[in-house]
C-alpha cells in the first residue's frame, strides 16, 4: 500500500515541479496501524519519513494526511525548515488542487475530512 501511494504522490510531484523533483521524491511512507487521538501523521525531516496513523479513517482522509506531510517535506527542502504558515499553505494547496485534478482524491470527499 505504501508504495502505491508513494507512486501516486510522485506523479503529482512530477506534474508540479520541474526543478528538484527528484529530490522532492526522496521520502518514505510508513503506515502505522495505531489509532492516535491528536495526530493523523507526522514528518521527520532528518529521516525524510512520513508516518501515517488512524487507518480506520476513510481512504481520502488518509491520502489527504499523506499529502499534508509531503507538503512539509517539500517545504523543508525549499526553506530548510517547515511550519504551517502562508508559504507552507501555498505548497499544500497546490498539491491538493493537483490531486483533485488528477482524480487522486474527490473534492466533495475532501471537504468532509477533518484535517484538510
Amino acid at each position: 500500500m505504501e508504495y502505491k501511494i508513494y507512486r501516486s504522490v510522485c506523479d503529482i510531484i512530477d506534474y508540479l515541479y520541474k526543478d528538484n523533483k527528484d529530490e522532492y521524491k526522496k521520502f518514505y511512507i510508513k503506515i502505522i496501524p495505531k489509532e492516535m487521538k491528536s495526530i493523523h501523521g507526522r514528518y521527520f525531516c532528518n529521516k525524510k519519513l512520513i508516518e501515517v496513523f488512524n487507518l480506520s479513517r476513510p481512504y481520502n482522509h488518509i491520502i489527504t494526511t499523506i499529502l499534508h506531510e509531503v507538503a512539509h517535506h517539500i517545504d523543508y527542502l525549499m526553506r530548510g525548515e517547515t511550519k504551517i504558515d502562508s508559504e507552507f499553505n501555498k505548497i499544500y494547496i497546490h498539491i491538493l488542487h493537483t490531486a483533485i485534478n488528477e482524480k487522486m482524491i474527490k473534492y466533495d470527499e475532501l471537504k468532509r475530512t477533518d484535517d484538510y
